[in-house]
Parts: structure tokens; C-alpha cells; sequence
């Protein structure tokens, strides 16, 4: 029901896209990354995927929130893919503040899981760039990885009058090259906002956390599919 919000609120219609859900959920998460290096410079981001979209036979992540740290980020994440991208401080800590559970095992540590900490106008990630429990570094398998995630962007309002000021597109978002894949148990989010993003944030449940340390993320060449 969040994800169907979170669409209506950027003005696709049900006949733009389509939500693919089963037993009333869909598929969606928090995305969140740190650019050494790119065309503009670094910055972070950390984008809320709130559901999984569908358009005669693609389907694509569909984000309704993105925040970045960097103003020019946000111009050509809106200018070439239409990304819904606000400008908002971003901090990413390496230790985790959660207090370990009373059932789990003592060897077992909390500070292996990330703290989201999202408000209107900051984001925090405490336990960023951990390991987790199970990983692979160095391995040239790992090193020749290519992976093309499709996404749907776009339909972004008008600020003057609230309609569809952008048309709906479609662009790929490439993994090529990571040295260390790990995965742990998902974390908490911590969501001190109103209205839309609160129901996204706090309407789902959290099933694992995937880390992916020194790799090149490439967003293709936006398609566009419906104006």
C-alpha cells in the first residue's frame, strides 16, 4: 500500500506502471553509497527504493526519495535521469550504536549491522563499511562481475502546478568490479519525518543487508518510455 502511495505521489497512473507485489508487498530497500570519485566529484547518497515496478515486459526498481549531499548531484541526477534528488547533509559512521539483544550469543557482535537514521532534512548510516559474517575479498571472479540493475525514474512534478513536469524513463545502473561482497542481518531505520516517507519507511519489513565495498557503479543512458 506504501509503494502504490509513493507512485501516486510522482504522478505515474496505474497504466504507466504497474506494482508487482504478492500478499499485498513488494519488493524495495535502502540504497546507499559512497562516491570516491565521479564525473562531479565525491558525494553520498542514499536513495529509498520503495517498490518494484513493472512496464509492458521490463520491470525496474522504482526510487521515491533520494537524498545527496551535493548540489550538483542533485541538478544532473534530476537534468539526465530524473531522479527525485534532494540536497541534504549525509553521515556515514563505522560503528553501530544498537545494544546487542538479550538471545543473541555473546560472540556474536550488533556493530555488524547499519543504523539508518533518516529525517526531512539529514541521514545518518552508523556501522557503515562493515564487513558482516560472510564475505569474499580478492577474488578475480568477483573482479570480472558486471551486473546491470534496471531502474524507472522520472514523472517528476512541476513545481508550479503539481503535474507531471518530466516523462517517465528508464536507465540501467551497472555493478562492474567489486573487490568484497558480504552479507549480514538487516539493521533498524529510525525515521524522524512525515507523511510519505514515514509510511514507506516504517510500512515494510527488513530482511538483510548486502555490502559491496570498491567497485564501479555506471548509470546508463536514460530511455524514454512513456511522456
Amino acid at each position: 500500500e506504501s509503494a502504490r502511495k509513493s507512485l501516486s505521489s510522482l504522478n505515474p497512473s496505474p497504466d504507466v506502471l504497474s506494482i508487482l507485489s504478492f500478499g499485498g508487498y513488494t519488493l524495495g530497500g535502502l540504497f546507499a553509497v559512497e562516491y570516491e570519485d565521479s564525473p562531479i566529484g565525491p558525494y553520498k547518497e542514499v536513495a529509498v527504493l520503495s517498490a518494484l515496478v513493472a512496464k509492458d515486459f521490463s520491470i525496474g526498481a522504482w526510487a521515491s526519495h533520494i537524498f545527496v549531499d551535493s548540489n550538483d548531484a542533485a541538478v544532473y541526477g534530476k537534468k539526465f535521469w530524473g531522479l527525485p534528488a534532494t540536497v541534504a547533509p549525509i553521515h556515514f559512521h563505522s560503528e553501530n550504536k544498537i545494544e546487542m539483544k538479550q538471545e543473541m550469543q555473546s560472540s556474536q557482535k550488533k556493530n555488524d549491522l547499519q543504523l539508518f537514521s533518516i529525517s526531512n532534512d539529514m541521514v545518518k548510516v552508523d556501522g557503515w563499511n562493515n564487513s558482516g559474517n560472510n564475505y569474499q575479498e580478492g577474488n578475480s571472479l568477483l573482479r570480472m562481475l558486471d551486473v546491470s540493475l534496471p531502474s524507472f525514474s522520472g514523472c517528476l512534478p512541476d513545481k508550479s502546478d503539481g503535474g507531471p513536469s518530466t516523462p517517465l524513463l528508464r536507465y540501467p545502473l551497472s555493478i562492474i568490479g567489486p573487490r568484497k561482497v558480504s552479507m549480514s542481518e538487516a539493521g533498524d531505520v529510525i525515521c524522524d519525518c512525515d507523511g510519505l516517507l514515514q509510511e514507506i519507511l516504517q510500512g515494510g519489513k527488513a530482511l538483510f543487508s548486502i555490502n559491496v565495498n570498491d567497485v564501479r557503479l555506471k548509470a546508463g543512458e536514460s530511455t524514454v518510455i512513456s511522456s
